[in-house]
């Protein structure tokens, strides 16, 4: 029995999407081969054969990609897989010439955020290997507003850990805590932040995750600190419930007037709806426009305090938050299924009519 090639970009922390396919294909009792360049030099593992390529401290960014591509395509070429899965479209586009020439229309091509879709050269060859895959799918809806035209299939990023239902429970005895969980990025806004919530006692706001490199926030730390904001660094992925659990609204407001922010549908939308956690997000973006009212739109140029926050979380309905986040939740689980139901077919097939 061939088997199946996923090909990621980045350490499994950070490509959660990866489980969902890995999850289909351990069900199908598939086999598979999980090319992986391991950019955190991490322990990873999986069900599947794990090819490890690991990341040169000592090498540009450019030159890691170009040698992961290398690397994958000569297993591509070699292994003659039944079919592939490639995420994020920079591998993709890296792996064009080998995708469209050995596996037309027997590869999948998993988009998760904006990229180079402004670069033409770029541009082209994407639309080469998004129009030769067997289905392409994408993380956002507002993706096809700077992907080139075509059918899209939508993966609603659920790494969905356990079973529980989760209650909404509002924070009234102590300060509201603001937690930015994962990679820490966006220096600007999260500075802003810290210093509107550094002078309000009402509030505490709550770092976990790598900042390695994150200038003034990074500095901001190494020095003194507020009693009321605090950094717990990097976390393992089985801590993640806890921390969440812990916290009373969910940082997710990192600006906007970009492709890259403005189209994005990031993991802390899925995090609040599972754990039903509210979210402080960016005016004019999609994760504002799809969180409704259960997110608050943070405009740093234009306020100078948290009181609108503030009151806003005292007033969330909490029956009607409970109701639709679940409802909600139930709907792209469904949406999910029904992907899922596509991959199957695709990965049983032994030979694709087109």
């Amino acid at each position: 029995m061939n088997k199946i090639a996923i090909i990621t970009f980045n350490n499994l922390i950070y490509s959660p999407y990866a489980n969902y396919y890995m999850q289909i294909l351990d069900e199908l009792k598939l086999p598979y081969d999980l090319i992986l360049l391991n950019r955190g030099n991490m322990k990873e593992s999986c069900n599947g054969t794990l090819i490890n390529v690991h990341w040169n401290p000592l090498k540009r960014k450019i030159e890691n990609l170009l040698r992961f591509s290398v690397i994958a395509g000569k297993r591509l070429k070699q292994n003659h897989y039944e079919k592939v899965v490639v995420l994020t479209t920079i591998p993709a586009v890296l792996l064009s010439v080998v995708l469209r020439k050995y596996y037309k229309k027997r590869y999948i091509v998993d988009i998760r955020d904006y990229t180079h879709e402004n670069n033409f050269v770029y541009y082209f060859i994407e639309k080469k290997v998004l129009t030769s895959s067997y289905i392409n799918v994408i993380s956002s809806p507002k993706f096809t507003c700077f992907l080139p035209d075509g059918h899209f299939y939508i993966c609603h990023n659920l790494n969905i850990p356990n079973n529980r239902i989760y209650h909404f429970s509002k924070n009234t005895d102590g300060p509201i805590r603001i937690a930015y969980v994962g990679t820490i990025g966006y220096q600007s806004q999260c500075m802003k932040l810290i210093r509107l919530v550094e002078h309000d006692q009402r509030f505490e706001f709550n770092f976990y995750g790598n900042m390695e490199g994150l200038g003034s926030v990074q500095a901001y730390f190494s020095g003194h600190t507020a009693s009321n904001i605090h950094y717990y660094g990097p976390y393992f992925p089985g801590e993640k419930e806890k921390i969440i659990t812990d916290n009373d609204i969910l940082f997710n407001a990192y600006g906007n007037g970009s492709k890259l922010l403005d189209y994005a549908l990031s993991n802390k939308f899925y995090d609040s709806l599972f754990y039903k956690k509210p979210l402080i997000t960016s005016p004019k973006t999609y994760m504002s426009e799809i969180s409704g009212l259960y997110s608050y739109d943070l405009d740093f140029a234009f306020i100078d305090n948290l009181n609108g926050l503030y009151d806003w979380y005292l007033h969330i309905p909490i029956d009607s938050f409970e109701q639709d986040t679940s409802k909600q939740l139930m709907q792209y689980k469904i949406g999910n299924e029904k992907l899922a139901d596509v991959l199957r077919s695709f990965f049983k097939e032994k030979e694709i009519c087109y």
